[in-house]
Formats: structure tokens, sequence, C-alpha cells
């Protein structure tokens, strides 16, 4: 009887081996990275194309939607005085003025406004856009 099983297992040895099986797991693995480089590639393409049809919509209607509250601006002069010693004259006084401004925004706002916002397709991208 013992006789009768060796056969067959001499005739599936290679394909029952460790190596075997890892060499054949290699192989799926490198060749699943194949689709899974190409969704990447294809996601990446989809943000770009999304921040292309923004972009676009965008440049049709205006620019980016910005609100700024009240700002004082205040012309400064300031004037430093800077003094240093000479051998000749000792010490020498030099007044020396520089144009600054000075930037006055409240703590807080409180602003009432009425727009709307709606969306503009391009393609399968959407865009809210705000007038």
């Amino acid at each position: 009887m013992a006789e009768g099983l060796s056969p067959q297992k001499k005739s599936h040895g290679f394909i029952s081996s460790g190596g075997f099986k890892i060499a054949v797991l290699v192989v799926l693995a490198l060749i699943l990275l194949i689709p899974i480089t190409m969704i990447r590639s294809m996601v990446r393409e989809r943000g770009y194309r999304a921040q292309e049809a923004e972009q676009s919509i965008m440049e049709a209607w205006g620019s980016q939607f910005v609100l700024y509250g009240p700002v004082i601006r205040i012309p400064v002069i300031e004037r430093e005085e800077i003094r240093s010693k000479t051998e000749k004259d000792g010490e020498k006084t030099e007044i020396v003025e520089r144009n600054k401004t000075l930037w006055i925004t409240p703590k807080n706002v409180e602003v009432q406004s009425d727009f709307s916002a709606q969306k503009k397709r391009r393609g399968i991208f959407s865009v809210a856009l705000f007038s």
C-alpha cells in the first residue's frame, strides 16, 4: 500500500512545494499592481480635471469671493535718534525718519448681507458660485 501512494506524491511534489507557492503569490501580486497603478493615475487625473473645471468656471464669473470688514489706515512717521561716538566731534546724534502705515481692524464684525448660491456644472464637476 505504501508503494501506491508514493507515485501520486511525486507527481504533485513541485506544485505543492513552498517555493512554488511563494513564486505564484509574487507573480499574482505583481499582476495586481497594474490595475492599482491605473486606478491611482485615474484618481490623480480626476483631481486635476476638477481643479481645471473649477478655475474655468471661476474665470467666467470672476475671481474668489472675499469679504473684508472696515479697516482704518493711518500713515505714521517714526523718528529714531541714533547716537554715535566719533573721535573728532565726540558724540554725534542723527535723527532717522521712517514712513510706516498703521492698520487698525475691529475685533468683531457683524455683517448682514443678502446673496444666493448657485451651482454651475462643467462636465461631471460642479462649483458653488455666489451672486
